[in-house]
């Protein structure tokens, strides 16, 4: 087994340590800002106008890695790597990226052939998120704190009956729940609310806009149009560049 005694860096695939993997990582690359993509438009002088576009380009990034194997056996490795959802590495300690990609571009023997060497390159989406994302119930009159330094796309979890408005920063987003006690979620980050126990996505009961959380301080008030709530919690999903 590899001694990690003089390497205090390790990364993690959803949650589990590259170290419980019998894995050395080589000091991970600082990762780079994710790129605003523009819009050019030509107008027949010496510079093109471009204006800035909402999305951001996703980021590549390269850990080179290393590994004792007898015979050359890969399998456990190829499976850590292969379905990755969820990158932290050790400098960004707190922090995660989405997965969207893994190229598992190089593997060959390194030190005299005592060890494989790997050289993975991730497509990470372009914002970090915080791992410690628990859901957290909320009121009616409540001030919910976005630490990141992006909007955040939150999930709510909504139990109740009847139709009721949620309204974040004067924003009014409403559905009808068709039963007592249902639970739904309302996924601002894929556009879909959906019952938590069927899973069947709820098109024709919701209205409005999706909740979104401004930077710093938000205000969430609830309107219940002759329903009941029985709670409401949040996902906040913040989110740095």
């Amino acid at each position: 087994m590899i001694d990690y005694t003089k390497n205090n860096d390790w990364f993690k695939i959803d949650g589990v340590s590259s170290k419980d993997k019998g894995i050395w990582l080589d000091t991970p690359p600082v990762p780079p800002m994710a790129k605003q993509r523009y819009t050019a438009y030509q107008t027949g002088i010496d510079e093109d106008r471009t204006t800035p576009d909402e999305s951001f380009e996703d980021i590549k990034y390269k850990l080179t890695f290393y590994t004792i194997e007898d015979g050359y056996d890969n399998r456990e490795i190829y499976s850590y790597i292969v379905n990755a959802k969820k990158l932290e590495i050790s400098r960004l300690d707190g922090l995660y990226f989405k997965v969207r990609q893994v190229d598992l571009s190089s593997v060959e023997t390194a030190f005299k052939g005592n060890r494989i060497k790997y050289t993975a390159t991730f497509t990470l989406a372009p914002f970090k998120y915080a791992v410690s994302n628990d859901p957290v119930e909320i009121e009616s009159g409540d001030y919910i704190t976005n630490n990141g330094s992006r909007y955040a796309k939150p999930i709510i979890e909504l139990s109740g009956a009847g139709t009721i408005q949620l309204v974040f920063n004067n924003i009014p987003y409403t559905v009808t729940l068709p039963s007592t006690g249902e639970v739904v979620y309302i996924d601002s980050d894929r556009y879909i609310t959906y019952d938590k126990t069927t899973h069947e996505v709820l098109h024709n009961a919701v209205s409005g806009h999706y909740p979104m959380l401004g930077t710093g301080e938000n205000v969430f008030s609830l309107v219940a149009l002759g329903a009941t709530v029985d709670y409401v919690k949040i996902t906040k999903n913040e989110r740095w560049y």
